[in-house]
């Protein structure tokens, strides 16, 4: 291929793999290496016989960053039999040079045992496994399902190659249903998009994945025994939610199994970059609830140098349990309600580079891997601190108005391809005409896997409004109530009325019905003593409406004087308007089950967070 070629098919990518073969004998390479945009990353795919020292030399010299490995040998009996190189040999010899490295292994019948064996010792180095059923000059043989589904059971680095041919080389879910049910994204790389059902056994005319599985190679496995594909293993595309649209297949839907229960207890580092300080500092949630900031956006030139610099991979590692150190602030109630614990990671159906996008990010939670291999699947970012409100919990209507630095705007559009919500705050993001342009720019129909968010105070979410982000994928919208009468929000948000509001409310509530979109619409409280005795008021906007809440616990950030934690009986008052409301959650009249136990859960996470924060009375 050549260079210009080369660069045309790279476009703006800045992951690039350079294989097909020997990717250490393109002349090209060197250019192509030097030409790729700031942060760029080149990946290259060789025999191992061909990387020798003065190789690896000068890959590394051309700026090379990662190696994928090819082994057909492991042990130095069959590597000399088979005049292969030695895999085993090249990855040390590469990683003490500073390369990610990575392997591809061919196992024939002959090499099967010993590459399984390879695989283990390699760990936790990615292994992609390509069976080929015979040996050199050879009859074909079955695939060694029982070996083969002992040891993946046993090795959470290995994963299918679908590099050579997405129809063969691999034992399909069906026949490993064992390893189907704890890891599947070990297929991430063979499940795709196909021509229409599978047919090559009649248990795919059932089968949950007949439409992304490719599976034909039928002389490798037994007529019968296959076992059924578990739907509820997966995603499959679903008209009714807008998931089925053309070209998507069905993912696996939850990493449950792939994780153990003890894995981290928020999932937030791996998948959330929020901007929401002026200054241009990152954090992985609610600067209030995490400690310290993941980086300056500023100073490191672009939000990849953030998204894997040492403030990330920092807390990946803490969040993990491989490092010592605190992370988060008692007062989260993410560590009460494990919402965001890694057993509740999901992956959604999409476009392929937004579901192989999630693959990579389940993948990275679950080894607790530090740098991400992954793109944000959340970006929450504040445009400016500027709100017409002046709320009592809220520094933004009382400081000079900051605004975000032109710089990010210009970054971001690089993760819309790979981006499940864009989440807008502030002070109130939609006074904001950088707000407005944002938004424009995720036309659901160029990104349609990607949402918007809004947090906001909904006085500005009149029809108007509505009218130009109509060309926007609501993600879900989230209105600061922070009170349940008309007397208790004039006092504690100062500013529209409360009647004005919920018109705006009911107005989006609308929207949402005429053009048949599914994205929620949340209430939201600040959990203080200012508004507590509105609470079950306020939760009784949220009943008729049929809507989820969000119980936010106070943060202290600029407001102390309603510090109220060190005050045992404003404390005790609080909690027991909380243990109201869940009971007011357990009879509410006219909902459904699953949004009086969403209820119940904020309740819950807003009364750890206040017992976690309560102190003794000085």
């Amino acid at each position: 291929m050549s260079l210009a070629d080369a660069r045309r098919r790279a476009a703006d990518a800045r992951d690039v793999v350079v294989g097909g073969g020997d990717g250490t004998r393109w002349p090209g390479l060197r250019e192509f290496v030097e030409s790729l945009p700031s942060g760029g990353r080149v990946t290259v795919e060789a025999p191992a016989r061909s990387l020798d020292a003065e190789t690896l030399g000068r890959l590394r010299a051309d700026g090379v960053a990662g190696l994928v490995v090819q082994v057909e040998a492991a042990g130095p009996k069959a590597v000399a039999a088979l005049g292969v190189g030695d895999g085993e040999a090249v990855g040390r010899a590469a990683s003490a040079l500073g390369f990610e490295v990575s392997y591809r292994v061919c196992a024939r019948p002959r090499t099967f045992p010993s590459l399984l064996a390879f695989a283990a010792r390699v760990a936790p180095a990615r292994v992609e496994l390509e069976l080929v059923r015979e040996d050199w000059g050879k009859a074909p043989v079955e695939l060694p399902l029982a070996p083969l589904e002992h040891a993946l059971t046993l090795l959470d680095n290995v994963v299918f190659s679908g590099a050579r041919d997405a129809r063969a080389g691999y034992a399909p879910p069906c026949a490993l249903p064992t390893v189907w049910g704890s890891k599947p994204w070990i297929w991430r790389s063979v499940l795709s998009p196909g021509q229409g059902r599978n047919e090559t056994f009649r248990r795919c005319a059932g089968c949950a994945i007949a439409e992304g599985c490719r599976f034909a190679d039928a002389g490798g496995l037994p007529l019968e025994g296959l076992a059924a594909v578990d739907a509820s293993a997966v995603s499959p595309p679903d008209e009714a939610s807008g998931s089925g649209r053309r070209g998507r297949v069905g993912a696996p839907a939850v990493i449950r199994g792939s994780v153990p229960a003890s894995a981290a207890v928020c999932v937030a580092p791996w998948t959330t970059l929020e901007i929401l300080d002026p200054s241009a500092r990152a954090y992985q949630c609610c600067s209030e609830w995490t400690r310290g900031d993941r980086g300056d956006l500023v100073a490191a030139g672009s939000i990849e140098a953030v998204w894997n610099g040492e403030g990330y991979r920092r807390a990946r590692r803490i969040m993990a349990g491989r490092e010592a150190g605190t992370l988060c602030e008692a007062i989260c109630p993410r560590l009460y309600d494990r919402a965001l614990g890694a057993e509740r990671f999901e992956i959604q159906p999409g476009t392929d580079a937004y579901v192989a996008n999630q693959l990579a990010l389940a993948d990275d939670i679950a080894r607790g891997r530090d740098e991400a291999t992954g793109q944000p699947l959340y970006v929450a970012i504040a445009p400016s601190t500027y709100c017409n409100f002046d709320c009592i919990m809220c520094v933004c209507g009382r400081t000079p108005r900051q605004d975000l630095p032109d710089s990010i705007y210009e970054d971001l559009p690089r993760l819309f391809p790979t981006l499940r919500a864009l989440t807008l705050l502030g002070g109130e993001p939609l006074a904001n005409p950088k707000t407005v342009e944002l938004v424009a720019a995720l036309d659901r129909e160029k990104y349609p896997d990607a949402s918007v968010s809004l947090v906001t105070n909904g006085s500005l979410l009149g029809r108007q409004m509505l009218s130009r982000l109509a060309r926007c994928q609501f993600g879900s919208v989230t209105v600061s109530l922070n009170a349940g009468t008309s007397e208790s929000f004039d006092r504690v948000q100062r500013g529209a009325s409360l009647e004005r509001v919920l018109a705006n409310v009911d107005a989006l509530l609308e929207l949402r019905r005429d053009t048949r979109q599914e994205f929620p619409v949340v209430l939201s409280f600040v959990v203080q003593p200012a508004a507590i005795d509105t609470l079950l008021d306020f939760g009784e906007l949220a009943r008729v409406r049929r809507l989820p809440v969000r119980l936010l616990p106070l943060n202290l950030g600029g407001v102390s004087e309603l510090d109220f934690y060190g005050d045992p009986a404003q404390v005790a008052q609080v909690d027991a308007f909380l243990e109201r409301f869940e009971s007011f959650a357990r009879g509410a009249v006219g909902v459904d089950e699953s949004l009086r136990e969403a209820w119940l859960r904020e309740a819950r996470g807003a009364r750890g967070a206040l017992s976690a924060s309560a102190r003794p009375a000085r």
